[in-house]
């Protein structure tokens, strides 16, 4: 499943503008979840100008995680 959804993004990324990353950019910032690679990655895309492809996977990741989080289930230790 996880190696299908990064074929789908590697699609995606191969097939991005320029504004379609700012806009993956852009809803990291919206999230406003403090993760320090994804911060360092939204910083240095906006003042590099570029982004390689495992930064963009691990921007997509962070989106994710955070759209899936609400549906997670917990197990509590005593």
């Amino acid at each position: 499943m996880a190696k299908d959804i990064y074929v789908v993004w590697e699609q995606e990324y191969d097939n991005a503008s320029w504004d379609d990353i700012l806009l993956v950019v852009q809803q990291v910032i919206d999230l406003n979840v403090p993760d320090i690679t994804v911060e360092s990655i939204v910083n240095y895309v906006q003042t590099e100008n570029k982004i390689s492809w495992l930064q963009y996977r691990v921007l997509k990741s962070h989106i994710q995680y955070c759209e899936l989080k609400r549906f997670m289930k917990f197990k509590y230790g005593k």
